[in-house]
């Protein structure tokens, strides 16, 4: 009798099942699923177990039907314990107080018996008629840059909206992408929220948005799409709050004329993993085809930045679906992805849209960065690049001049001698020439903002045998003031050339990403319109250049010697703009990249965990609590660290220097600032 009921119940859970199989989704198994798993970002070598945790109450046969339905069976515990292998079970309680002490199916032993596992990991002989979540297994291959498996059997699907999207899952997250957010809107317009309907394909990277150096292969006007990775689906987001993971939106970087938000050194596929967080990247309009302002009442700029906004309302009203928390999103870039944090905390139209702000590099300063954070006036823009696209493209002067720049070919629009890429006060995205950050336009937002110690090396060009800094100053036509050659010495009596150079890249470096930032945060902070309760500044010491940005390999990469073949990151090095990314992202294995020493994947796992934490809490520290649910505590990484980073001090301010090991710093260059006008009391000055 009792072989008959799990029959019959086996059956009625198939016959539920069977529609679905080839595609099925967290609503038609139906439960909740997350992917679970100790994510050491040592990459396959290392990942260990994997499982699918399915929380609807099932009995063993209906669980057994269950894991079958996502091309899996039940889980089957290790038999001896090691931390490559063992998965967190004490996390779930942790994520979902709910579930404290729920057991969960696993594989069994023996035909005829049935196995359950507790959250400490005991595992014991279970009645097959109790209704318990269930552990699947995750046999999907971990994916890695232009290498990863979309089969049939690791898709799933997900319904949200108008929006039916079928993505899959790597052993480390759901990933879905190419998702369109807004249709392709005519050219110099604003994009508006795609609402559907659709049922489309999420397996595979949209094309980028036009810009130098692409073709119709790889990059179209129609480019605004976005791509979530996930390491959690609800079966029913919009009921499911309280287990909705907070949301990291990332914004790329590439000066406002290039950038693609499927850059493998972002890929949110870790980040999710170990974070413990929703990625959402996403394209958006650059160059000319973004930007450009011609003052006619008409084209007024800021299509890009308009872009970053919809793709923000298409998160907030869809992401649940997603696993993700449409109230706790935190808004995230590098370099003009960066200004873009920045230009997003201005923006009236991006106001209660995000709850955390983390502006990484971005530029504030000194040429050519100025507009990245002092916004030109639509006149401003459109004397300065606007005539100019008009005059290469032989507009000017012609009957309808949008017509024209509407029938130039896109390609070589992006390609012209003069192109448009500058932030201007539009009146709607942007209604004022900078962030005031003395007057809080709303709540005071949770900062992590910082850079890295020599960012401007990237771009400053080696000098000549003959060049000094006053020379370099003078060709940019800056002022070679006493005050900044003394606040800069470029003597050395071995070899000039370096020492001209190291004088270069400080003082740009503090010129253009760190006087006006430090400056920025310290008047914010006192004035609320940043949380001085959760302000967080640091300056990263040890970087590794992406392999798809590295213009100045020579200054950028740790040297190589014959015990470092991959460069040595405890030598003399150029700490360069975009060096943070990888290990913030967790992704040096990801793109197939060495460690160079044994410290690369400790410090990229403080980075992340950091990161993580500020996006999860707004606090950069993460709780003890998350640490030893995830089973980080004794990782290498956590267990030999002694700095706490902590929230600014306006009295004494300092910033964590994040290297191996961390530690912290006070505020220094405070002299080289100074120099060129730019103290700490800028903004309080009166600067702008």
């Amino acid at each position: 009798m009792v072989v008959l009921q799990r029959l019959i119940s086996g059956l009625t859970a198939w016959a539920l099942l069977s529609p679905v199989l080839a595609t099925p989704s967290p609503e038609s198994v139906p439960s909740d699923v997350y992917i679970l798993l100790h994510n050491h970002l040592l990459g396959a070598s290392a990942t260990g177990d994997a499982a699918l945790v399915l929380t609807n109450l099932q009995t063993h046969d209906e669980a057994v039907l269950t894991c079958a339905a996502l091309g899996e069976g039940l889980w089957e515990p290790p038999t001896t314990k090691n931390a490559s292998s063992e998965i967190a079970l004490s996390y779930l309680a942790y994520a979902d107080p709910s579930a404290r002490d729920s057991d969960y199916w696993v594989q069994q032993a023996a035909a005829g018996s049935c196995r359950a596992i507790t959250q400490d990991g005991v595992v014991y002989e279970a009645d097959c008629s109790n209704k318990l979540a269930a552990l699947c297994s995750n046999s999907a291959g971990l994916a890695v840059a232009n290498a990863t498996d979309t089969s049939s059997q690791w898709q799933t699907r997900v319904k949200t909206g108008n929006f039916t999207l079928t993505g899959y899952r790597d052993k480390h997250s759901f990933r879905f992408l190419g998702i369109r957010y807004a249709a392709q809107p005519e050219r110099f317009t604003h994009s508006t929220l795609y609402s559907g309907p659709t049922n489309a394909s999420a397996l595979e990277f949209s094309p980028l948005c036009v810009q130098p150096d692409c073709n119709a292969t790889t990059c179209s006007e129609d480019c605004l799409f976005l791509n979530i990775w996930t390491p959690y689906l609800p079966k029913d987001g919009a009921s499911q709050s309280t287990k909705l993971k907070p949301v990291l939106f990332w914004i790329h970087g590439g000066g406002f004329t290039g950038g693609l938000g499927s850059d493998p050194t972002t890929d949110g596929g870790n980040m999710a993993s170990r974070g413990d967080v929703v990625v959402v990247t996403f394209n958006y309009r650059v160059s000319t085809l973004g930007f450009l302002a011609l003052g006619n009442n008409q084209t007024n700029g800021n299509y890009g930045l308009g872009d970053q906004v919809t793709a923000l309302d298409w998160v907030r009203q869809n992401i649940a679906a997603f696993g993700g928390d449409a109230e706790k999103i935190t808004i995230m870039g590098q370099s003009a992805g960066g200004a873009s944090v920045r230009a997003l905390v201005a923006s009236p139209k991006a106001k209660g849209k995000f709850r955390s702000a983390v502006p990484m590099s971005g530029p504030l300063g000194s040429y050519p960065f100025q507009s990245y954070g002092d916004y030109y006036s639509v006149q401003e823009s459109a004397s300065l690049f606007g005539e100019a696209v008009l005059s290469d493209t032989n507009c000017t002067g012609t009957t309808d001049v949008l017509k024209c720049l509407r029938s130039y070919d896109p390609y070589e629009l992006v390609a012209l001698p003069d192109v448009a890429s500058s932030l201007v006060v539009d009146g709607v995205y942007l209604t004022s020439p900078s962030l005031n950050v003395t007057a809080p336009s709303g709540p005071s937002i949770p900062l992590l903002t910082g850079f890295m110690h020599d960012d401007a090396a990237s771009f400053v060009p080696w000098p000549s045998a003959n060049s000094t800094l006053s020379s370099i100053l003078t060709s940019y036509g800056i002022p070679p003031l006493p005050a900044i050659l003394s606040a800069f010495p470029a003597n050395s009596s071995s070899n000039t050339t370096l020492a001209v150079f190291n004088a270069t890249s400080r003082l740009a470096t503090d010129a253009a990403f760190r006087c006006l930032n430090l400056a920025s945060v310290l008047t914010g902070a006192r004035h609320g319109v940043f949380d001085p309760s959760s302000t967080f500044i640091y300056e990263v010491d040890r970087s590794y250049m992406p392999p798809s940005f590295n213009p100045n390999p020579l200054a950028c990469d740790a040297p190589v010697t014959s015990a470092h073949p991959s460069g040595d990151p405890t030598a003399a090095y150029y700490k360069c703009h975009g060096g943070e990314l990888l290990f913030v992202f967790g992704n040096l294995v990801f793109n197939q990249l060495p460690f160079r020493d044994d410290k690369d994947v400790v410090f990229s796992r403080y980075m992340l965990d950091r990161f993580a934490s500020f996006i999860r809490t707004g606090d950069v520290e993460p709780a003890k609590a998350f640490l030893e649910a995830r089973g980080f505590v004794d990782e290498e990484g956590e267990k030999n660290v002694n700095f706490t980073w902590a929230k600014l001090d306006l009295q004494n301010p300092s910033f964590a220097r994040l290297e191996w090991p961390p530690a912290s710093r006070p505020f220094d260059e405070k002299v080289q600032c100074e120099s060129f006008g730019v103290g700490l009391d800028y903004y309080e000055d009166g600067g702008v």
